[in-house]
């Protein structure tokens, strides 16, 4: 039995917009909930969480986000630690 290629559709994750919509969206969603949750548990002005704060610390730990998920369990600890071991001028500059 022989398949003709034009018989076969051909898969366009790009332009399929189920992906790169739901793929982002759930991301960010994820992002700005571990947000949200870790500023109303820690309270501390110095050492609020921001995204671009999350995503420096993300590049800087990419084994901890080998599914891309951003939970308060499980970063909770490992980002408080993170951030209070950054240089003022860090979190001055990631803040803005």
């Amino acid at each position: 039995m022989t398949i003709e290629p034009s018989a076969v559709p051909a898969l366009h994750f790009k332009e399929n917009p189920c992906y790169d919509g739901f793929m982002g969206k759930a991301v960010d969603d994820l992002m700005d909930k571990f947000i949200e949750d870790y500023n109303l548990l820690f309270n501390v002005p110095a050492d609020k969480a921001t995204k671009g704060l999350c995503n420096l610390y993300k590049n800087e730990h990419p084994n901890d986000f080998k599914k891309p998920e951003w939970s308060i369990e499980k970063h909770r600890k490992r980002f408080m630690d993170w951030i209070s071991r950054q240089r003022p001028e860090t979190l001055e500059l990631l803040n803005k």
